[in-house]
């Protein structure tokens, strides 16, 4: 699905790369195989990704559309299996038919003997056993393990692989036994060079992927601040690939530009509430995310990598920097034997407000009612890493509007009532202390 609408996207903006890295300033190794390609004035192949029709006049939308239904219909026919479509190579099959690679080569390319023994390499390089025993492998490494299978030497071949060469190379394997040792010296030429052809549709299709991560401004969930920096470090990477052209024509002209658009505004505007946000905390910060960012790889770890580098900056900050309120200044820290351990416990002041207002001894206030206390405790070891200290919190966050707006009007309320003294006030420094947030710190100033 995500290849579908990948393709539609690349229609829009007219997707192709040139066979050569910007990066490295040398040639990428060129397909032997019918695929939708131009030839420039000054001899580069350049590749297109956007095309309707493949090179057998078939509609690509529509072969992509095939491959979503047989990964559905998995349990019912695993054909997509026997034809070596698995996860390991279901990416670079959709890459070889979105490059208009016609099906028919797609499948007999996907299933020569050596590309078969590269996925199931692969496969095993990725289980646990190869995880716990320590013998996982980098990729490069499986591939000069199989091609030595091969005999390691390949061949500069010049034209493009028919179907029937292809076909007669897995008829060969089969004739053979399945020996490699039994194998013509062409057909091991051969199967090293399909498989370094493979192995380079493997690199397009990885950088196709991190091009639509890059994008993704419509789909991604950036439900943070550190969410919304790490999705522009991937932007930012994607102006470096093969694909880095295309970067700004996707953002102007589709509708993920006005997806960035209003996540950028919702970023700015709420910049002002959080100390992390803050342009000096910023100097501090962006440089340890860009190396979280550049030696992390799953997306998952380095947001949470980063949440845990801001948590600490930010406990840090709280414990080090003079607050001011009412004239006087003080250090956060400076509360705990107050709001913590002292009489002015906030957990046990909000549980006797609430009984006094139950009673009619004070007035009613919808923010208090629905506050709810958790007394200190200390948790034992392997239920939580955390210990819970006079936290409070709302029993029923706000989910509308009206609600937020009851709510903020409940704590005006409070906050003018003389016989709470200062809870409001008490009430938010505790929770700076015990959470380390900053929301509320204008607040206290």
């Amino acid at each position: 699905a995500i290849a579908q609408k990948s393709h539609a996207i690349s229609q829009r903006i007219g997707l192709e790369y040139t066979a050569f890295d910007p990066n490295e300033e040398s040639e990428r190794l060129q397909f032997n195989f019918k695929l939708n390609k131009k030839i420039t004035p000054n001899g580069k192949v350049v590749y297109s990704l956007s095309s309707v029709l493949s090179q057998d006049h078939k509609i690509i939308s529509q072969i992509l559309s095939g491959f979503i239904n047989a990964y559905v219909d998995v349990a019912k026919d695993p054909y997509i299996i026997r034809i070596n479509g698995g996860i390991s190579s279901s990416s670079a099959y959709m890459t070889a038919v979105r490059l208009g690679m016609p099906i028919s080569t797609v499948v007999r390319w996907f299933n020569q003997p050596i590309i078969r023994e590269y996925i199931a390499a692969k496969e095993k390089n990725k289980s646990i056993l190869a995880e716990v025993s320590g013998s996982k492998s980098a990729n490069w490494e499986l591939v000069e393990l199989v091609k030595s299978m091969y005999g390691g030497a390949s061949l500069d071949k010049k034209d493009e692989y028919t179907d029937a060469e292809l076909e007669g190379f897995i008829n060969e394997y089969i004739d053979n036994g399945k020996d490699r040792n039994k194998a013509s010296n062409e057909f091991n030429l051969n199967q090293v060079n399909l498989l370094s052809q493979f192995v380079e549709l493997e690199k397009i299709s990885q950088e196709l992927s991190s091009f639509y991560q890059a994008i993704s401004y419509d789909t991604a969930r950036t439900t943070s601040h550190d969410s919304f920096r790490l999705k522009f470090a991937q932007t930012k990477k994607a102006y470096q690939g093969i694909f880095a052209p295309f970067v700004t024509k996707a953002l102007t002209n589709t509708h993920l530009g006005e997806a960035l658009k209003t996540k950028l505004e919702y970023l700015q505007a709420t910049r002002q509430f959080y100390l992390s946000e803050n342009d000096y905390a910023r100097k501090v910060l962006n440089p340890l995310l860009v190396n979280i960012f550049n030696s992390i790889g799953k997306n998952a770890d380095k947001e949470l990598a980063v949440q845990d580098i801001r948590r600490h900056f930010i406990t840090y900050l709280l414990h080090t920097i003079q607050l001011e309120h009412n004239g006087k200044k003080f250090l956060l820290t400076d509360l705990i034997n107050d709001l913590i351990l002292g009489d002015k416990n906030i957990v046990k002041r909000l549980k006797r407000v609430q009984k006094e207002q139950k009673a009619g001894n004070l007035e009613q206030n919808l923010f208090i009612k629905y506050l709810q206390g958790v007394a200190s405790t200390v948790l034992s070891k392997g239920k939580s890493d955390q210990t819970s200290i006079n936290n409070t919190r709302l029993i029923s966050k706000p989910t509308e509007k009206i609600q937020s707006d009851l709510y903020t009007d409940a704590i005006r309320q409070m906050n003018q009532d003389s016989d709470l003294n200062g809870f409001v006030n008490d009430l938010i420094l505790s929770q700076l202390l015990q959470s380390s947030c900053s929301i509320f710190l204008a607040l206290t100033q």
